[in-house]
């Protein structure tokens, strides 16, 4: 099963720099549509939650000081640029984090997946370490590269 859900994971990273490859680095925080998530956004909250896994697995993250801030669940996408990193050194620390969280599932002890999910609000759904785990690394980066896929639609862009 690991297997799969690294493949997932991998295709994942391959088809966020396939979403990214054209996009102009001006366009990076445009919001189309009020409150629509900007690519800068999208991509510095997947790093982010690389981290959160990172946490979950007793590993360390690979996000700057002040990135959780920016990119975790409870933030709002900002359409001024100069409030985020460069959109290349975002991309740089997603990859960091995939390679880093990628490592660390193969490597995991049981003992850390079977773990109860430390984040109590999604416990009900993925009572374990591992549960969380696999949601984020597939179903949660591929909702929000879907999210990346529609805001390059409503800016007129064609597919990737």
């Amino acid at each position: 099963m690991i297997d799969a859900v690294l493949a997932s994971f991998g295709f994942n990273l391959h088809y966020a720099k396939r979403l990214l490859g054209d996009i102009p680095a001006e366009s990076m925080c445009e919001q189309p549509l009020p409150g629509m998530n900007h690519p800068t956004w999208i991509i510095g909250h997947l790093a982010d939650t690389c981290d959160l896994m990172a946490d979950w697995m007793e590993v360390e993250g690979v996000c700057p000081p002040g990135w959780h801030d920016l990119f975790d669940n409870r933030s709002a996408p900002q359409a001024d640029p100069s409030v985020y990193p460069e959109p290349g050194r975002i991309y740089e620390v997603l990859e960091l984090g995939h390679s880093r969280m990628s490592k660390a599932l193969r490597a995991a002890p049981d003992e850390i997946l079977h773990k109860p999910l430390p984040r109590e609000s999604m416990r009900s759904r993925f009572p374990t370490v591992l549960d969380g785990v696999v949601f984020e690394m597939t179903d949660h980066e591929a909702i929000h590269l879907g999210q990346l896929s529609a805001w390059r639609r409503a800016m007129g862009m064609g597919r990737a």
